[in-house]
Order: structure tokens, then C-alpha cells, then sequence
């Protein structure tokens, strides 16, 4: 089974500080992780290493064996990783469906002098990309906004077009940056709901960034927790709600509401 991501002693300065400090961690194939922790913890950070916008000082990250410390960032999509942003990265004035649309780009390319010529490769390119746009729309309830101009949706049907933006890409690895900031309870179950889904029946490995604590714990197999750039616990929902060192270091009396 693919989807196996694994981090090695992952280690990112910046000058005099240091925002990562030889964090190690496996998510298992077909399996949700959580990384939380206080803000400054590490967690973007290392998400960035991940994207391939920050090079980590030290250590590897290996996804189904492949080095992504040698996988260019415009690359992670051949390479199988997928994600979503913490503040929406979408085009306003564009509506749903070129929205999602941008996220085939790279699996239906047809090259350059056909699509010149507008020649049969490109016309069944484009096809296949729209018959897998409305797939996408139709399983997460955006059909009826297909034609709409981006902007005009709500901020939780805003995040569910960048989540079908980065599934037209048929990734094995999809790295969720807070997915719930901005939404209201009912949008938060349901995004708990579709990450359920999506590790179920679709068997995607997820890394999930979130500070809702519900949905972590309802959500997720296994969480580590980040503190000063430093993992301090890794283990199921109910290991990580009774960890003393992480109730006193993030959780506390929120941990009863979640």
C-alpha cells in the first residue's frame, strides 16, 4: 500500500533560532496524523519544509520512498502530495469549476503543438479534466456553485473548492493547513465527516495542522504534539488527551470540551 511518509530528524534554523528541532515521525499509509501544538510551536514550518518552500538545515522526508528534499516544489504533485492553505489561495474572480480546473493542469497536458493547434490530445485532455471537475464538485456538495464566481461563496464552501483543487490532483499524500479556521460548528462536522471519508474509502494518508481540538480527536489515528520546535508526545487521541506534558504545554481545560 503506498502513501508512507517519513520524517528524520527534520531540522530548520534561521539564523540564532531554531524553529525545528530533529522532529521525527511516521504517518502510515491510509491513516490520518494530527500535529498540533501552541502557536510558534513548528508546525508551519515543518509544513514548509514538507512544500518545499523552506530546505530544512537537517534530516530527510521521504514520501513512498521518494526524497522530497530533492523534489522541487512545482514537482510535489507528480510526486503525490496534495494540499490546502491556512488562508485561502484561491482566484477570486474565477469561478468554481476554473477553479478546480488549475489542479488538473499537470495530469492532462497534452504538450505544447497540440495544445497550439487545439488538436484531438488536447480536446480529450480537456475532456477527461472537466468529467473529473464535476466528480469532485458532485462528491463534496459543490455542483450547484460549479458556474459561480468564487467569491460570492461562503468561507466554508471557499475551503471545500480548495480542497477539490488539490483532489483533481489524485494525490497519496494530502497536507491539510488548518482546514477548519473560519468555520462554523455544523461546517466543522462535516469537514470531519469528508476527512473520514476521504482515509476510508479513498485510503489517502493525511497530515492535518488544526487547532480545532474536536476535530482532531474525532479525526485523527494518531497525533504528534510540537513545543518549541520539539516533538514532546506522538500517540492515539486518548494517549495524547492524557499526556500531563501536553495538557500543560497546549491543551488544558480545552481538552474536556473536545
Amino acid at each position: 500500500m503506498t502513501g508512507h511518509l517519513s520524517i528524520r530528524d527534520l531540522t530548520c534554523r534561521f539564523g540564532g533560532l531554531t524553529a525545528l528541532d530533529h522532529v521525527s515521525f511516521d504517518v502510515k499509509p491510509g491513516s490520518v496524523m494530527g500535529l498540533i501544538g501552541p502557536n510558534g510551536a513548528g508546525k508551519s514550518t515543518l509544513l514548509n519544509c514538507l512544500c518545499r518552500i523552506y530546505q530544512p538545515s537537517e534530516g530527510s522526508i521521504h514520501f513512498d520512498g521518494a526524497d522530497l528534499l530533492e523534489t522541487m516544489a512545482h514537482d510535489l504533485c507528480r510526486a503525490g502530495v496534495g494540499r490546502t492553505f491556512q488562508n485561502l489561495e484561491l482566484f477570486d474572480e474565477m469561478t468554481v469549476r476554473d477553479n478546480v480546473l488549475v489542479g488538473c493542469d499537470f495530469r492532462f497536458g497534452a504538450g505544447f503543438w497540440s495544445d497550439l493547434i487545439h488538436g484531438p490530445k488536447t480536446r480529450k485532455a480537456v475532456r477527461q479534466a472537466a468529467e473529473l471537475v464535476d466528480r469532485e464538485l458532485d462528491a463534496l456538495g459543490l455542483s450547484h456553485c460549479a458556474d459561480r464566481i468564487v467569491s460570492t461563496l461562503s468561507f466554508g464552501e471557499q475551503k471545500k473548492v480548495e480542497l477539490a483543487r488539490a483532489l483533481v490532483a489524485t494525490p497519496r499524500l494530502l497536507l491539510l493547513d488548518e482546514p477548519a479556521a473560519g468555520a462554523n460548528p455544523s461546517e466543522t462536522e462535516q469537514l470531519g465527516r469528508l476527512i473520514r471519508h476521504l482515509r476510508d474509502d479513498r485510503g489517502l494518508t493525511i497530515l492535518l495542522i488544526e487547532h480545532d481540538m474536536s476535530l482532531v480527536m474525532k479525526s485523527c489515528d494518531e497525533i504528534v504534539v510540537l513545543n518549541h520546535g520539539q516533538k514532546i508526545s506522538q500517540g492515539t487521541p486518548g494517549e495524547i488527551g492524557a499526556d500531563p506534558n501536553v495538557i500543560e504545554a497546549y491543551l488544558g481545560e480545552d481538552l474536556e470540551d473536545a
